[in-house]
């Protein structure tokens, strides 16, 4: 499709891959930026449907035109969030806004106590990682690796 061809003053529900470090009113302004070149038009309307933490990626919904009204109702939708946790290290921030500074121990921690507590708090345990002494122990596709990949090359 030739993006010339598109109503984006109509409305537009547009589907972002937040990059690592980019918050969501980055990812808004650069594409209302190009927007403006692309149609000429200074006043297009642009919003997301929900902010994003500038260090989380995924899904970033941006609507233009008409359809920022419907923004209340993409928000309203049901969505499903992914993590990664790192159990016996904390940063002064308690972020990854700055490095780890101290580490606890963690080896009377368990597989079986990170499900129960999972459940317990409403949280799907799919696809639980454990790293224990350098070695993984439970991989079903190891999200961590991936996570740190994707990460990396989003900085590069």
């Amino acid at each position: 499709m030739n993006l010339t061809n598109v109503d984006f003053e109509l409305g537009q529900t547009i589907l972002i891959d937040k990059p690592y470090t980019f918050t969501s009113f980055d990812a808004v302004n650069k594409l209302r930026y190009r927007l403006k070149k692309l149609t000429g038009n200074k006043k297009i309307k642009v919003g997301h449907a929900g902010t994003l933490d500038p260090l989380a990626t995924g899904l970033l919904i941006i609507c233009t035109g008409k359809k920022t009204k419907t923004i209340d109702e993409v928000q309203a939708q049901k969505k499903e969030y992914t993590g990664e946790i790192e159990l016996g290290k904390s940063t002064p921030s308690y972020d990854l806004e700055t490095d780890f500074d101290t580490e606890y121990p963690i080896n009377h921690i368990n597989k079986e106590q990170i499900e129960n507590l999972l459940t317990e708090q409403h949280i799907s345990s799919d696809h639980i990682s454990i790293v224990h002494a350098e070695e993984v122990i439970d991989m079903h596709e190891h999200p961590t690796k991936a996570l740190k990949e994707k990460q990396q090359s989003s900085i590069a």
